[in-house]
């Protein structure tokens, strides 16, 4: 039987009634987990960003596209600068374990939280004589911009040596790529900061406290007020607090134009704030990068015709060959002692050492071709027991009077020159490292626009930085 309309309505308001009596309950906040894909790739990222300037672009713009497994990652993984005896043992014993996700981990905390908050250096250096274990521990001691996966290939070694008799001080010794160099050891964390501060620890706490202030989010707010808190030395304590600071009274983003902020050298371009200033203009920016950004390419055959040009007699065509090395590395066509086999005299190969150490960044004056080269020569020489790298060693030119002699600059030293594309991108090397960020603040902006120019610089020689930027976006976005 229907029930009418009047005596349904007046079953409903005692259950209504109850509705609104019932105290209320807020819905559970769902708890963020990371994919081990997000892990690993924020684990990466972190361990690279001491690889040069793009890396840093690279994990700004990963961490805030993904704002909520970015605060996730690092509330957990980034605690504030404090530490007990207890962790700090803790962290030594994982430091020296053989499984490389334990040890890394380790290695990124003690990144982070400086043994010397806790344990005096030799303390921690006394946990174990293990090779690996104070190989490990003597890089986080010299706060020295390198990656986990580096110390993992044994490409540098650390001791501690003791005073001697010409000084009262403890010293660091590190011997990378066949050379030594010594740094007086700090016995604590503010004595560390304040006498050796390093780029690597700043560019992480610069990075992702840049990254949480954006994000913005409660919890990224809470998380900044914890890493305020932690000791006064600590690079991420400082820039907290400047950030929360920030939160407090928000100004507007600094005017600059795409094309104004592509002038700036690689470390102001790839920063935090440029990122921020070229993605609230993403139509600009797309137009700048298309005009800016082009493939990495150069044939054998144009390699040739560049070096015909740099030996040239018309130092006009010297200095047009170099403005255009500027961006095409010769290695994108052949290997630095090819090229250094055809250089005849010694005017030639100080142009073409003068090519190799060019940089995207730099101003060059083309029309003063050889000034200042007129009494040094150049030696190509492969690795040696005494510098385990390619390198070029510089002497003075046949014939060179002894007055004339007293004149000259760099002698006998010894200059690094990778001599692949692959070895000079393999140590970070930064020639094109406002090319290879234009492709992370592309792939942030993602409209289709930016993704072609991605798919563009896909097509660059294998080896080059922006280019293998370019194929590792569009795997990630599966984009053919």
């Amino acid at each position: 039987m229907a029930v009418p309309a009047e005596r349904a309505m007046t079953r409903l308001v005692p259950f209504a009634l109850l509705l609104f009596a019932a105290p209320t309950v807020a819905a559970p906040v769902p708890k963020v987990v990371l994919t081990a894909e997000q892990e690993a790739e924020f684990d990466q990222l972190w361990d690279n960003i001491a690889h040069g300037p793009a890396a840093r672009v690279h994990l700004y713009c990963r961490l805030i596209r993904q704002p909520e497994a970015a605060v996730a990652y690092l509330t957990r993984h980034l605690p504030p600068a404090e530490l007990s005896q207890q962790e700090a043992k803790r962290l030594l014993k994982d430091l020296r374990s053989s499984d490389d996700t334990t040890w890394k981990r380790a290695y990124r905390d003690l990144c982070t939280r400086d043994v010397r908050l806790a344990l005096s250096p030799l303390e921690a250096w006394e946990y174990s004589d293990a090779a690996e274990f104070r190989n490990r521990l003597g890089a986080s001691l010299y706060d020295y911009p390198i990656s986990a996966d580096s110390l993992a290939a044994g490409e540098v070694t650390f001791k501690i040596e003791p005073p001697d008799q010409l000084g009262a001080k403890w010293y660091l010794f590190r011997r990378q790529h066949g050379r030594g160099t010594r740094s007086e050891l700090f016995f604590s964390p503010t004595e560390a900061e304040t006498n050796d501060r390093n780029q690597g620890r700043e560019w992480r706490a610069a990075t992702v406290i840049a990254a949480l202030e954006r994000i913005g989010t409660p919890d990224a707010r809470k998380h900044l007020t914890a890493l305020a808190d932690g000791h006064v030395s600590s690079s991420f304590t400082g820039q907290s607090n400047a950030a929360l600071d920030r939160l407090k009274s928000p100004a507007d983003l600094p005017a600059g134009k795409p094309a104004t902020l592509w002038q700036l050298d690689p470390g102001k371009f790839s920063t935090p704030a440029t990122a921020d200033q070229l993605l609230a203009d993403p139509k600009g920016s797309v137009a700048l990068f298309r005009d800016t950004v082009k493939p990495l390419t150069l044939s054998k055959k144009e390699g040739a015709k560049l070096l015909v040009k740099l030996f040239s007699d018309d130092l006009t065509e010297v200095g047009a060959a170099l403005k255009e090395m500027r961006y095409y590395d010769l290695r994108l066509a052949m290997s630095a002692e090819d090229a250094w086999a055809e250089a005849k005299t010694a005017t030639h190969r100080c142009r073409l050492a003068s090519a190799f150490w060019l940089k995207t960044q730099s101003a060059w004056e083309f029309t003063r071709v050889d000034e200042g080269d007129e009494l040094i020569d150049h030696t190509y020489h492969p690795p040696e027991p005494v510098f385990n790298r390619w390198h070029i060693r510089t002497h003075l030119r046949n014939g060179v009077s002894a007055e004339d002699a007293q004149k000259a600059k760099g002698l006998s030293s010894s200059t690094r020159l990778d001599n692949t594309l692959a070895e000079l991108t393999k140590f970070g090397d930064d020639r094109w490292s406002r090319e290879e960020s234009a492709i992370y603040i592309l792939d942030a902006i993602g409209t289709d626009d930016a993704i072609a120019i991605i798919k563009d610089m896909a097509t660059g020689h294998p080896d080059a930085g922006p280019t293998k930027a370019a194929k590792e976006v569009l795997k990630r976005r599966g984009v053919k």
